[in-house]
């Protein structure tokens, strides 16, 4: 289901919250991924995983830059590695088991 795109920023952010126990996603397709064979894996993978796919739009570069979403991403990203500790993160017992088993040697 194709939607139109959003006006704004604070749009994309804005999106539908269901309940206390439910997350909501906004997924990006690199420009080289905007293939319909690319849409329809990325759709079976979360659909597989219980996500309902809400709506469906396509931004193109003008509109990625004129609501600078690339900068919010990368600077929310940032700010959140910056005001983090490293040593208070914690994993579960399977994921550092995980981690263990794709690591980097020396790390």
């Amino acid at each position: 289901m194709a939607a139109s795109a959003p006006n704004s920023a604070t749009e994309v952010d804005a999106a539908p919250r269901f309940g206390v126990t439910t997350n909501t996603a906004l997924v990006f397709l690199k420009p080289h991924a905007v293939t319909p064979e690319a849409i329809g894996l990325t759709k079976a993978k979360l659909e597989a995983a219980d996500c309902v796919v809400e709506r469906e739009f396509q931004v193109d570069a003008k509109n990625i830059d004129r609501l600078q979403l690339i900068d919010a991403h990368y600077g929310t990203l940032a700010q959140l590695a910056m005001s983090t500790d490293p040593k208070t993160l914690t994993l579960t017992p399977a994921l550092k088991e995980k981690f263990e088993e794709v690591k980097f040697d020396g790390y």
